[in-house]
């Protein structure tokens, strides 16, 4: 057939030559070496007949006919059981690779050395960006990556994919882009779009990972802490060991398991974040309480779940924003990076406030704010509130003492609980899906709070430990079925004293117990000091040098322009007729403008408690 066609194209006139019935014999020969010879006999051809550049043109289009054709017929052949071939259009897509001829060059143009085809998208439920899985054959085996869109768009960004085994270099991106940008148009219909998320937890009455067609698309910092959250051995084995921890009513051990529960508890309840914290002497049994806590959700052991202050800030807003209403588990308040420990106050307030700071990026947009609605469950041997002076940010923590003796056989436990774990969570989420309405959650929550309630008692402490007590009650009556619960009394001991939380009121007493402990640096009489002097007490009156006083505030850890306005307001701040906040008083045989602070009378009740704000953001304290 090949020879008598060339022959009958030397034969043949300019009407002949430029008829479409020549032009689609010439492009239906298969062989390639062929095509391309039939080719050129037939531009040699039109050369004699002066009508090369028409023959060149009608080539174009005719080539470009069967090029539209080819896309409605041509597939990828990969013979993978796992992949279904899908359109491809011109490209040639098999066991050799990505290619597609180019009829001006005459030569192949090679995209990709290897099998490579998306396979499924993924749109993000919180930002709507897209991600698209790639599948790709090396080494005989298929892998697949999952990268943004916008990679695959890219021919400066698709090169990234080097690094996870693709074929894929500066010169051959374009192609690349090409073909994958084609085939995903060609069977857009086929190519399953999928809803993903970067957030764990509730959406809707789904709970991701446990149920749904939602697929986790997080950054890629967070893959070994997704990747724990599973279950390993059995539930009844969990169940039988911690129901054994739970006959001896521990209070600490109790309160912390609950709380590990009450975590996916905080969305419905409409509940702020808060933070409990374990702390006690060295050897307590804390560390094995974190991993009991762990265990619920995913794997306790080291550097797996549980997580540590070695970090930054924003690096802890961004993994709350990861485990949105699971627990975050920090190991050890001691060991902090230098960051956090200089604003620990600060740290607290932020990851309490369930929403991170508006970040813009590098294409100065903003990025998406994180949000978080959890538990934080940390453990050390000072209290977290050591760590923290500001009230605001002690009103956010439930500190819960572990004592002595916690168990009797810790690394049997842990042993268990390393083998058996994730189990819990899992049911704990069917129990409240199954039987307990958004309602019916927030009924229990109420009722709690209502007997928590005292009226000196801080309000977000008491909505805190309500929220753990209705986690306690579920699993108490569905999950163990043992009739334990945590004891009211015990629980109502967590709460402190609005007294207590006051920054203003432990300023009050930290300067009165340092004006009693350096008495020797307030002289009533005029002789020449023998020490730093602070001022003169007399008269029920404790009357500071301003810089002194100013001085021992900050070195306490308080703000004194915040203590001046509390201490005014509460009338232990005496100005003068003026209005000033320094008094004119002689001092050392001279007049000085000192600051008169009121000695309380122990039966002082001049301070109405419940009238009090105490949420002072950092920036005002």
């Amino acid at each position: 057939m090949r020879e008598i066609l060339r022959n009958d194209i030397k034969d043949m006139d300019k009407e002949e030559l430029l008829s479409p019935s020549t032009m689609m014999q010439i492009l239906d020969i298969e062989d390639t070496v062929d095509r391309l010879e039939l080719m050129n006999v037939a531009r040699i051809r039109a050369s004699d007949l002066r009508c090369k550049t028409l023959f060149d043109e009608n080539l174009k289009v005719y080539n470009k006919m069967v090029a539209q054709e080819t896309v409605q017929k041509n597939t990828t052949n990969f013979n993978c059981p796992g992949y279904k071939d899908m359109y491809c259009g011109g490209w040639v897509a098999d066991q050799e690779g990505i290619r597609i001829f180019n009829p001006m060059t005459n030569q192949y143009i090679i995209a990709c050395h290897h099998p490579i085809i998306p396979v499924k998208r993924l749109r993000n439920m919180e930002t709507g960006e897209e991600q698209i899985t790639i599948a790709y054959h090396r080494n005989g085996t298929w892998s697949e990556k999952t990268v943004s869109k916008e990679v695959v768009a890219s021919s400066s960004k698709i090169v990234k994919l080097s690094a996870y085994g693709v074929s894929v270099t500066s010169e051959n991106a374009r192609d690349l882009v090409r073909f994958l940008s084609d085939v995903e148009n060609y069977n857009d219909a086929d190519i399953p779009i999928l809803s993903s998320t970067s957030k764990m937890g509730w959406h809707g009455n789904d709970f991701i990972p446990y149920n749904g067609d939602i697929l986790f698309d997080g950054d890629a910092r967070f893959k070994q802490l997704y990747e724990s959250i599973t279950q390993q051995g059995t539930l009844g084995a969990w169940l039988t060991m911690i129901a054994e921890l739970r006959q001896k009513r521990r209070f600490e051990f109790l309160f912390v398991l609950a709380a590990s529960f009450a975590s996916v508890l905080i969305h419905k309840i409409k509940n702020l974040p808060f933070f409990v914290d374990l702390y006690g002497e060295t050897e307590g049994g804390k560390t094995v309480t974190l991993m009991i806590a762990a265990s619920v959700w995913a794997d306790p052991s080291e550097g797996r779940f549980i997580g540590d202050f070695k970090s930054t800030e924003v690096g802890l807003e961004a993994k709350a924003d990861m485990l949105n209403h699971l627990p975050m588990l920090l190991d050890d308040t001691s060991k902090t990076s230098g960051r956090i420990k200089d604003n620990f106050e600060g740290v607290i307030y932020d990851l309490c406030s369930g929403k991170g700071k508006t970040r813009s990026n590098r294409d100065l947009g903003l990025n998406r704010e994180n949000h978080w609605e959890n538990l934080i469950i940390t453990n050390g041997e000072r209290p977290l509130i050591s760590y923290a002076g500001q009230g605001g940010a002690l009103n956010r923590v439930i500190e819960v003492e572990c004592k002595e003796g916690l168990y009797e056989d810790a690394p049997v436990i842990c042993d268990v609980v390393k083998k058996n774990f994730g189990h819990a969570g899992k049911e704990f989420v069917r129990i409240i899906q199954e039987n307990y309405s958004e309602d019916d959650i927030r009924e229990l929550f109420d009722s709690f709070c209502d007997m928590l309630y005292e009226p000196n008692k801080a309000t977000k402490q008491t909505m805190s430990v309500a929220s753990v007590l209705v986690a306690d009650k579920i699993l108490s009556e569905h999950l163990f079925k043992d009739g334990i619960q945590i004891e009211l009394e015990n629980a109502k001991d967590l709460l402190m004293d609005y007294q207590e939380i006051s920054d203003g009121q432990r300023c009050y007493e930290m300067i009165m117990d340092a004006a009693a402990a350096n008495s020797f640096r307030f002289d009533s009489d005029d002789d020449e000091p023998k020490t730093e002097q602070w001022g003169i007490i007399n008269d029920g009156y404790i009357k500071f040098i301003p810089s002194m006083l100013s001085k021992l505030c900050d070195k306490s850890g308080f703000k004194f322009d915040s203590f001046k306005k509390w201490a005014l307001g509460k009338g232990y701040l005496i100005p003068d007729s003026n209005g000033k906040l320094t008094r004119s008083t002689r001092f050392h045989g001279k007049t000085k403008r000192l600051v008169w602070i009121r000695v309380a009378e122990e039966d002082d009740h001049s301070i109405d408690w419940e009238k009090v704000d105490f949420d002072f953001p950092p920036s005002d304290v």
